[in-house]
């Protein structure tokens, strides 16, 4: 299996890391990722400005800052391998190969380049993440991480997208992921849909389990508002600043993944899945 993985926090990301390390246990991985941090990019593409392509060694990881608004669990070490102390599923060692380019574009120009110049073959799949923050409700309108996972379907190639809670907590991410990987990749691909998988950022033994089928939250996980800062001439500068949303509703991704479980969902998309 020929697996594309991309992302929208950069190609240092410790997600991205994760998540082609477990691709490589299904087949051969193309690594093709912003140099630079790309989050609420969306489906922005470049058009007026040459795209860098360079390849790179891989994993580089960059230390991310925890999020300012919610306390950092304290983490239990992920047994390394088979079923050790925690008990958890021996997911093997990685059998395929893993190659990795920095691109000087957004996420939608990492699949499109991947796809169009540096991949000899078309993928079998495109894998987006895993996002430092979650893809839920609303936010997914802005996500560079959901938007790659688009341009793979845009391209006939099906496609996941994978987020975690920003709070740098990844053990739940770390026991579930081949499992929900093995999943998506063995199911035949529906018309017009992507998978969109969020993870709670809690220790394993907080996890409550995978939800299905869940629903897109009616609301967005922040209240946005704007702090002003005026000069002399009149010119107003703005910063944003943010607050958690309260009312998340119920049996939805954004509630699943407040109440600590794993949200498995579908985005539909206008652009459908034509065989070729």
């Amino acid at each position: 299996m020929r697996i594309l993985v991309v992302n929208d926090d950069g190609i240092d990301a410790k997600g991205i890391e994760i998540l082609a390390r477990e691709a490589a246990r299904f087949g051969d991985v193309w690594v093709a990722a912003p140099d630079e941090q790309c989050s609420a990019m969306s489906h922005g593409i470049t058009l007026r400005r040459d795209i860098s392509v360079k390849e790179s060694p891989f994993p580089l990881r960059a230390s991310l800052a925890e999020n300012f608004l919610a306390p950092r669990p304290v983490e239990e070490p992920y047994p390394s391998g088979g079923n050790s102390a925690g008990g958890y599923p021996a997911a093997g060692r990685p059998s395929g190969k893993i190659r990795a380019f920095r691109i000087g574009g957004t996420p939608a120009d990492c699949v499109r380049v991947a796809l169009g110049y540096l991949m000899p073959e078309k993928p079998d799949f495109v894998l987006s993440g895993i996002n430092f923050g979650y893809n839920t409700g609303f936010d997914i309108a802005y996500s560079g991480t959901v938007a790659a996972a688009m341009e793979g379907l845009m391209n006939n190639v099906p496609a996941a997208a994978f987020s975690v809670d920003a709070n740098g907590v990844y053990g739940t991410v770390e026991k579930y992921l081949h499992e929900i990987l093995k999943e998506i990749l063995e199911k035949e691909p529906v018309e017009g849909e992507i998978w969109n998988v969020n993870f709670p950022g809690c220790p394993p033994r907080d996890c409550r389990g995978i939800l299905r089928d869940c629903k897109i939250a009616g609301t967005g996980l922040f209240i946005d508002t704007y702090k002003e800062r005026r000069e002399a001439d009149g010119t107003v500068h703005l910063s944003l600043e943010c607050s958690l949303t309260q009312d998340t509703g119920t049996d939805n991704d954004l509630a699943a993944v407040k109440s600590g479980y794993i949200a498995m969902g579908k985005i539909h998309s206008m652009v459908f899945w034509q065989d070729k």
